[in-house]
């Protein structure tokens, strides 16, 4: 029988000691992969793993020499030292990835996720079952209040904010983050054929989506006078810019899976929160309802994240 493969948990983050393998670390590491180009698992390794997305998304966005960034595609093994590496879509945003090893002395697998979510987005694959071992899992929305609507009933929901702003000669700006749920926005509002202006840090990502082929409508930079009905899209930061403050007649919205909580509308300053999340909830992550949603089978399981289930946890 074979042992599992070791998991440790440091100052920078989550190892994998026996192939020396940072998982979404904090600092410069040797070695190190990147599930996703989020500021907040971005970091600076000397050599990372990736797909070819997260790759031009980092390279794009913060700026990666792309000597440092070793891409691998969906249908290809990285072989390295004895182990099998595989990279799996995670269905979080454009590239995001889980990372699937296999210790080919004993057969031992592991599975890695940062943030996944396992239903259907506009703009990138879901996560799907894959068996392994050892599974170590984000769960950001792991406890029993996170249980989100279903994707249409959002979308509705979104469309229905923006319609009723235009209605009232309202401009309906909407909050969200720069990569992720803003390329989701613009897909939703072209399909409804609403004319959108966005923030340049909006634009620049949805420009590097469209550049992967990701199919989003060519958005315009918001720097001038608006006309007719128009959407704005503008990440969280702006909120209480003086810019969208400036719009005499306008109606806000802050798209986020925290706009669950009550509080989410005071909290963002918004006129409205709408609760979508890229990113799986508690149905998704509880083992007693779905079983082991990335793994069958016998699975010692990791939980990581702020907000997690009460899962085996050695640090």
């Amino acid at each position: 029988m074979s042992s599992l493969i070791g998991v440790e948990g440091r100052g920078a983050g989550i190892h994998l000691p026996e192939l020396g393998l940072w998982l979404d670390p904090r600092g410069g590491q040797d070695f190190a992969m990147i599930s996703h180009a989020h500021a907040d698992h971005f970091s600076r390794p000397k050599r990372a793993i990736c797909s070819k997305e997260t790759a031009h998304l980092l390279v794009k966005r913060f700026g990666l020499k792309p000597e440092t960034l070793t891409v691998i595609a969906p249908e290809d093994v990285l072989a390295v030292d004895g182990w099998e590496m595989r990279l799996l879509p995670a269905g979080h945003v454009v590239g995001s990835s889980m990372l699937h090893l296999t210790r080919l002395s004993d057969g031992a697998t592991l599975l890695y996720t940062g943030d996944f979510k396992t239903k259907a987005s506009r703009t990138c694959e879901v996560a799907r079952p894959v068996a392994a071992d050892t599974l170590v899992m984000e769960t950001t929305f792991g406890r029993p209040e996170y249980v989100f609507p279903p994707r249409e009933e959002t979308e509705k929901a979104i469309v229905r904010f923006v319609m009723d702003a235009f209605e009232n000669d309202e401009v309906p700006v909407l909050f969200a983050y720069a990569l992720g749920k803003a390329q989701e926005l613009a897909a939703l509002l072209a399909a409804h054929g609403v004319a959108i202006a966005a923030h340049p840090s909006v634009v620049e990502m949805n420009d590097a989506c469209r550049e992967l082929k990701v199919p989003l409508p060519d958005l315009r930079s918001w720097n001038q006078e608006l006309s007719g009905n128009t959407a704005i899209i503008c990440p969280p930061s702006a909120v209480r810019s003086q810019k969208i403050l400036r719009l005499k007649k306008r109606r806000t919205a802050m798209v986020s899976g925290w706009g669950i909580q009550p509080s989410a509308r005071y909290r963002y300053q918004t006129d409205e929160e709408s609760r979508v999340s890229p990113r799986s909830d508690t149905k998704i992550l509880t083992f007693e309802q779905n079983g082991v949603v990335l793994g069958h089978g016998k699975t010692t399981t990791f939980s990581i994240s702020g907000v997690g289930l009460p899962y085996h946890d050695p640090w």
